[in-house]
């Protein structure tokens, strides 16, 4: 359970560090912030 939360957080930092990173700086580029956060989702989806 401890490992699980552990990746639950790690990713929640990643996400949302890119997300304010991605509205700051790449408002253009929407679609490839979204492939970035599908591609980070995909192995939590996995250990899930």
């Amino acid at each position: 359970m401890k490992c699980k939360l552990l990746d639950w957080v790690l990713y929640y930092i990643v996400l949302s560090s890119y997300l304010k990173f991605s509205t700051s700086k790449l408002k253009r580029s929407k679609k490839l912030s979204n492939k970035v956060i599908v591609m980070l989702l995909k192995p939590l989806k996995r250990k899930l």
